[in-house]
């Protein structure tokens, strides 16, 4: 089936404060449903069409988005005593707290995961390319734990 077959039927208004709830009546009158922005996410996200920003990371508004977020994640990280906060450092992590988008040499590609048990990845996930000792696991058991070793501290100086 053709993926433009799979477009929502919809019209997106945005009203201004106070003008909602006399708004909505109407719609409701007429038979319209009223969503919210997660429900929305939601509907895209099964009839399988990109959600703007989200899935747009190269945008303005996806940029404005991230560094709120990222701002609200460094802000709780660093809320916790450092025994209590994972060292990202240590863990291999470059960039933990902000997806670095820019820094991709290739043309980014609208993919689609899928999970082979129960779960949904996180927002900020990693999710690598497989390579060839990935392909040889065995598939038939529910989870593989792969383990990778503490990277060492940089030093300064």
């Amino acid at each position: 089936a053709n993926r433009d077959s799979y477009r929502l039927p919809a019209i997106r208004i945005i009203a201004p404060a106070g003008l909602g709830a006399s708004l909505f009546r109407q719609l409701n009158f007429c038979e319209g449903k009223a969503i919210g922005l997660q429900e929305l996410q939601h509907l895209e996200h099964e009839s399988l069409q990109p959600h703007f920003p989200t899935d747009f990371p190269l945008s303005a508004a996806y940029t404005q988005i991230c560094s709120e977020k990222t701002k609200q994640i460094v802000d709780k990280y660093f809320a916790k005593p450092p025994q209590k906060r994972p060292n990202f450092e240590r863990l291999g992590f470059p960039t933990p707290f902000a997806s670095t988008w820019n820094t991709l040499q290739k043309p980014l590609v609208l993919v689609t995961v899928s999970m082979f048990g129960p779960g949904i990845p996180s927002d900020r996930a990693i999710i690598f390319l497989p390579n060839e000792e990935d392909n040889k696991l065995d598939k038939t058991k529910r989870s593989v734990q792969i383990l990778e070793p503490l990277h060492k501290r940089k030093t300064q100086g």
